[in-house]
């Protein structure tokens, strides 16, 4: 545990009063459309973990039996057919079918893991929008004649599944929460009131209320399909919220990142209970619960993986608890997105140093693997019912989903990943040793000096 580096701070509790809070019906999008369907092949990929030695930024590799080097876990990926498109986030339903969205495509895809079938779903309010398949020269720095200018619709973001497998998810520049129906085939959008708001997160609750966050306004709220109505609810305009789950007891929670903390809402009383983090600047973003009532939140800006534990045997305080950070190998790293997952793994992919990997909750380590493709820019993570992990990788030259199969994983392997070095620590032995020499150098040059002063004096007497 030493060396783990963990920060911990018995919570002080407040309670924000809330602000103003708009209600009313939601302007309604609705459209039935027809998917482009498209049998896709995985091709598998071996990786090494701490480090891949082989990579292939355009392409995919061809196909390998068993797992990766050095007991490496096997990764098959699976590359999307519209190029550009940006997977961002992913899930899973009750089926096992695989969700995620395409962003820069503007669409909400389903692969079925079985068949290879893919349908990617257009989001009808952006029909007509030019297709993200344009590239760019960075050599001629010159526009190219299929971009196209930003527009207020589209963006696909954050997704979940609901308990009856209905798809749910934002628009970032539509300014939208959209329900998806797979039996259908029918989506249904809901204009947000507040305009450009950027919703960036949401979560169900299990009476249906989708709740979300807006980014840019300092509010959360929730759509109420059934009573047709939307409420908006606000924390002030220094409020910049990035995360939002729900408890098994449908409290609400939420991610401030100029507040610096984590934030129960109790849609019955209507009030904030604020659980700082004692870690400046942290970012929290997004937050998932473990099947222990654990909550892990990634702490984007200060590269750690926190966490918030409640001390169940104390009845008299169930508020009270501890929020602990556990900071990730390498001095740049960004988790991105967390998925606890069975045998007390948390997932988590991380968007800068381009791996995925798990923290043992109960041994206490890392185990981080290099995604071959380099700078694929993994955004989202879901762990499916068999236990295997699903990830997008999002740079437009990457535009693949994947899957690491966890069975392929030795365990000896996971529980000693190969040593990643820190490279603060790297970069502090260079200084040093840059530093010793300077001195043996100045030395030198002293010693020189010196002597030839001495040479001179004494020719001179």
């Amino acid at each position: 545990m030493s060396s783990l580096r963990f920060f911990f701070s018995s919570l002080s509790i407040l309670v924000l009063f809330l602000g103003a809070t708009v209600s009313g019906a939601s302007e309604v999008i609705s459209g039935i459309v027809k998917p482009r369907i498209t049998i896709i092949k995985p091709s598998h990929v071996g990786q090494a973990p701490g480090g891949s030695e082989h990579s292939d930024r355009h392409g995919d590799h061809g196909a390998m039996s068993g797992g990766g080097r050095d007991g490496a876990p096997m990764i098959e990926d699976y590359r999307l057919p519209v190029n550009y498109s940006t997977p961002y986030a992913i899930t899973t339903d009750s089926k096992g079918i695989v969700w995620f969205t395409e962003t820069t495509n503007h669409s909400v895809a389903r692969l079925d893991p079985a068949t290879g079938e893919l349908k990617e779903y257009r989001l009808p309010s952006t029909q007509g929008l030019p297709d993200p398949e344009w590239d760019y020269d960075p050599k001629s720095k010159l526009t190219t004649p299929q971009s196209y200018d930003v527009y207020s619709v589209g963006n696909p973001g954050a997704l979940v599944v609901d308990s009856n497998d209905v798809v749910w998810f934002v628009t970032l520049l539509g300014n939208s929460v959209v329900r998806f129906d797979p039996v259908k085939e029918e989506f249904t959008e809901y204009l947000l009131p507040t305009e450009h708001s950027q919703p960036y997160d949401l979560a169900v609750d299990s009476k249906g209320l989708v709740w979300f966050v807006e980014k840019n306004t300092g509010k959360f709220g929730y759509l109420d399909v059934e009573g047709q109505r939307s409420r908006e609810i606000s924390l002030g305009d220094s409020a910049d919220l990035m995360g939002i789950t729900v408890d098994k007891n449908d409290m609400v929670w939420i991610s401030d990142v100029n507040g610096n903390y984590v934030g129960r809402y109790d849609p019955e009383t209507k009030k904030i209970k604020v659980y700082p983090i004692t870690v400046p600047l942290s970012q929290p973003g997004q937050m998932r619960f473990d099947n222990e009532g654990k909550l892990w939140v990634c702490n984007l800006r200060s590269q750690q993986l926190g966490v918030l534990l409640f001390d169940k045997s104390d009845k008299r305080e169930k508020d009270k608890g501890i929020y602990s950070t556990i900071p990730l190998p390498g001095y740049n790293a960004v988790p991105q997105a967390v998925a606890p997952g069975p045998e007390g793994r948390i997932w988590i992919v991380d968007s800068m140093t381009n791996q995925v990997g798990f923290f043992d909750s109960i041994n206490l380590k890392w185990s981080l693997f290099e995604i071959p493709t380099a700078n694929s820019q993994p955004m989202g993570v879901t762990v499916d019912a068999k236990g295997d992990v699903w990830f997008t990788q999002s740079d437009r030259h990457a535009n693949k989903i994947s899957r690491l199969i966890v069975s392929s994983l030795k365990t000896d392997q996971a529980l000693t990943p190969r040593v990643h070095k820190d490279q603060n620590a790297e970069a502090a032995k260079a200084g040093g040793r840059g530093m010793t020499m300077l001195i043996i150098l100045t030395l030198v040059v002293i010693l020189v000096v010196g002597t030839g002063v001495f040479m001179f004096r004494k020719a001179k007497s």
